[in-house]
């Protein structure tokens, strides 16, 4: 069975995410506490997810709960390249 993809979920999830990005840095997506150094915080993931469907749904578009997933997936990605190339700069 083929894997549905929202591109326009995707792409406004990204555009939500770069906002929050430069709002509040990398440190506000990760996680505070857990057993895990460098872990990241699942109901920022969540916001942004969200955020980026209430985009669509004031727009009159729905998205399938298999591209939410996906979008989601996209975000984590996304985040984790972040959290690698401020680790690099930084010298880890």
């Amino acid at each position: 069975m083929a894997e549905l993809i929202d591109l326009g979920l995707v792409s406004e999830a990204k555009r939500v995410l770069e906002k929050l990005f430069d709002k509040h840095g990398i440190r506000w997506f990760m996680a505070t506490e857990g057993p895990r150094l460098f872990a990241l915080d699942k109901s920022k993931v969540d916001l942004v997810v969200r955020t980026a469907l209430r985009a669509r749904e004031r727009r009159g578009l729905e998205s399938y709960e298999d591209a939410i997933e996906h979008c989601r997936t996209q975000v984590r990605r996304d985040l984790i390249r972040r959290v690698a190339i401020a680790m690099l700069q930084t010298g880890c």
